[in-house]
């Protein structure tokens, strides 16, 4: 398939999904996934024995999945479901770079004691349950350590867009969710990497302690020393010579920050969030973030949310065999336990019933962060591919779910005032 046709494929579905799922009152975000699954590697044409017309081929570390056959596949597909997964990759860390930055620093101070409760609680309260569940299968130790890691995350990737289009991002509810989220996946690919760590390393426990003051380190100075950086060179007229030579700095130092998070072994939309947050108070027009918004919304998140589709294989729920129980077991309690953590914190701080419930719904999704722990334990060899095919469903299931019961249950608030996407008008 052309290259061009295959962008213009893509991007055409994420012209026309808003446009239907306006009509029938479902998020934009889940149209695209919806095209996504339709037209990938698991989709139509693969379904009535004709994988060579899916739009691309997909591949999970380097392995293609079981539902395509990759021998009536050509090298061009396979290069161009390489290439779309590494674009994809980029539409993820511009969408959190887009949440840190989009992020009120002073609404987050302000409700600093209840993001961080929320955000504690809707990692322990998952882990513990993950953990307890594991074991009562008999998984083992360690595998049970790894279910616990992965049920604690939650994909703010797959929320935000909503928030954003409810206007809520800028909001008490808005910071809330994105703030306790961000906490749950920090945590999440810490812990993550510590156990890789632990299992992995010849010398087992030794170096912990320098690899978790390394990590501190890393987030202290992306934190305060990147908006003194950023102030020293945006006040130099000679070196920004145009909107598009900051905005193209901006991005640079971005990119520098995710791969020093990469090689820290935590996931890249760590050190995007992170990067977007320190950029925050520098930011104080709104020319940037349409530049950012035009670029991330234009091209490369829409393409993150249709590999998000084109990589889910609802196939998977037939092949778990001797794990369907511990797969639906998993469902029910990854979704359980987020909730009941967002509602005791919810309940706690006094919001009302029905925010208490959208918060709740909204925490429940596990996508970038949750498969990207479960992929590293897969390739590592510390779950095997039933355990793991129980977490792309859960993802699958819980990613289609969030959107539209987020949507049921949060409203607009009151917008606090400061640097707003165009287009967020009603």
């Amino acid at each position: 398939m052309n290259l061009l046709l295959l962008f213009l494929i893509i991007l055409g579905a994420a012209f026309i999904a808003p446009v239907i799922t306006k009509k029938i009152h479902v998020p934009e975000v889940t149209g695209i996934i919806v095209f996504g699954i339709i037209l990938g590697g698991y989709g139509l044409m693969p379904a009535i024995g004709h994988p060579e017309y899916a739009i691309i081929a997909v591949n999970r570390g380097g392995a293609p999945l079981s539902s395509v056959d990759v021998d009536e596949l050509n090298d061009t597909q396979l290069k161009f479901g390489e290439m779309l997964n590494e674009l994809a990759n980029l539409g993820l860390i511009f969408l959190m770079f887009l949440a840190g930055l989009e992020m009120d620093l002073k609404q987050v101070k302000d409700d600093l004691k209840e993001t961080v409760m929320l955000g504690l609680m809707t990692f322990i309260v998952p882990f513990i349950s993950g953990f307890l569940l594991a074991e009562f299968f008999q998984l083992g130790f360690n595998v049970s350590l790894l279910v616990g890691v992965i049920l604690s995350t939650t994909s703010i990737g797959v929320v935000l867009p909503v928030l954003k289009k409810l206007e809520l991002i800028r909001t008490r509810i808005g910071s809330l969710v994105i703030g306790s989220a961000t906490i749950d996946d920090v945590l999440s690919m810490i812990s993550l990497a510590v156990l890789l760590k632990l299992f992995l390393s010849p010398a087992g426990g030794q170096g912990i302690v320098q690899f978790i003051i390394i990590i501190a380190l890393f987030f202290i100075s992306a934190f305060y020393l990147t908006p003194k950086f950023a102030e020293l060179l945006l006040n130099r007229p000679k070196m920004m010579v145009s909107i598009e030579a900051e905005t193209r700095f901006m991005i640079i130092v971005m990119l520098f920050i995710v791969l020093i998070s990469e090689e820290l072994q935590l996931h890249g939309i760590v050190g995007a969030f992170l990067a977007g947050l320190a950029f925050s108070e520098s930011v104080k027009t709104g020319w940037f973030i349409e530049k950012i918004n035009a670029i991330g919304y234009g091209f490369f998140i829409p393409i993150f949310f249709f590999m998000v589709g084109a990589k889910t294989d609802l196939g998977v729920f037939f092949l778990l065999q001797e794990k369907l129980i511990f797969a639906l077991f998993l469902i029910i309690v990854a979704i359980l336990s987020k909730f009941v953590g967002a509602f005791i914190v919810g309940k706690l701080i006094g919001l009302g019933n029905k925010e208490i419930i959208g918060i709740s719904f909204s925490m429940i999704t596990r996508l970038a962060v949750g498969l990207a722990a479960a992929n590293v334990a897969l390739e590592n060899g510390l779950i095997d591919t039933s355990i793991f095919s129980s977490f792309v469903l859960l993802a699958t299931l819980t990613t289609l779910m969030t959107p539209p019961l987020t949507r049921m249950f949060l409203h607009r608030e009151d917008k606090i005032e400061g640097v707003m996407f165009r287009g967020n008008e009603k």
